[in-house]
């Protein structure tokens, strides 16, 4: 059995990729996010892996019209000398959510967190749809923790 057998629809993000990606990232800020997204900054951290300087964009899709990513970069523990693989974001467009997709990038993930030998730590952070992504997070990774977020009053 190959590493890769049970995410067979994933592959490395090639430039063709990247006006959907940020489409799709634009999709994923709109539904998810209570704030803007900068799209400058998103380009810069999809550059790095364009790169190779220690971030990873996985894509389902055909070469230029992804429907599914995971974006991920290799970082330092703050209060440690080690690093892991900490993945900032995966989405699956709306009209894919019946699919394996998630499925299949949370594995290439777990697998290149085995290739790389580096810790994978992963969120689950959303305003809206987030019941199902933390029960398949809960299925695939063993729980560490929880996030919280507080949004202060804005006075106006």
């Amino acid at each position: 059995m190959s590493d890769f057998e049970l995410c067979p629809d994933v592959r490395l993000a090639v430039p063709d990729d990247l006006p959907g990606i940020l489409a799709l990232m634009k999709e994923a800020c709109a539904e998810n996010s209570s704030h803007p997204m900068n799209e400058l900054k998103v380009l810069d951290m999809c550059m790095r892996h364009f790169n190779k300087q220690g971030a990873m964009l996985a894509v389902i899709g055909e070469p230029g019209t992804p429907v599914a990513y995971c974006l991920s970069i290799i970082d330092q523990i703050w209060y440690s000398d080690d690093y892991q693989l900490l993945e900032l974001s995966l989405f699956v467009s709306e009209t894919h959510r019946k699919s394996t997709y998630a499925k299949q990038l949370l594995e290439f993930l777990k697998t290149s967190s085995e290739s790389l030998r580096l810790d994978l730590t992963c969120g689950v952070f959303s305003n809206s749809r987030t019941e199902a992504k933390v029960r398949l997070y809960a299925r695939k990774l063993p729980q560490v923790g929880a996030f919280f977020c507080f949004h202060p009053s804005v006075a106006n």
